[in-house]
């Protein structure tokens, strides 16, 4: 709590303890100074909070995606596309909204791989992350995703999303 206060109120000299922080035993404490730093943009500090992308507790990687994305940390793109074969919904909501932000656009054949993984739960997701991720050139695999009901809906969002007129007869 004390490290969400500390970045809630700015207080950029508790950098270098909240820093030593993320190393605490504590899975709540962790994640709470990946907040602090995410919230006050210390930006030095993303290569501490990087490894919490592999953190043992979900909660402590979902405050870290969400820290870098705070920081423009545009570095962490490819950690993050790793992160995207997780099968935590709350992890991967994260990540494609931190992709999105950062305009990873190099990201999305990644992204599309995932799409076409019906292993994938997350499908749907990934296909939005593409629209939100402004992946025109993916337009025509999207369209051919409009035969599939697993992922129509979410073919028909991110065709909006990316204003694809094309689309429109096969509507």
């Amino acid at each position: 709590a004390a490290a969400e206060t500390l970045g809630e109120l700015g207080v950029k000299e508790a950098i270098p303890d909240l820093k030593a922080t993320l190393r605490d035993p504590e899975n709540s404490v962790r994640a709470n100074a990946a907040a602090a730093l995410g919230r006050l943009r210390a930006r030095d500090a993303v290569p501490d909070i990087m490894p919490l992308l592999k953190d043992s507790s979900w909660v402590v990687q979902v405050n870290a995606v969400d820290a870098l994305r705070e920081l423009e940390a545009r570095d962490a793109i490819p950690e993050l596309v790793a992160l995207l074969r997780t099968d935590n919904g709350s992890i991967y909501s994260s990540v494609v909204e931190a992709l999105s932000e950062l305009g990873a656009a190099e990201a999305a054949p990644k992204v599309f791989k995932l799409v076409e993984d019906e292993e994938n739960p997350y499908a749907g997701v990934a296909v939005e992350a593409l629209g939100k991720l402004g992946a025109r050139d993916a337009v025509p695999r999207i369209m051919k995703l409009l035969d599939d009901d697993r992922l129509r809906r979410a073919a028909v969002w991110t065709l909006a999303i990316l204003g694809a007129k094309e689309a429109v007869p096969r509507l």
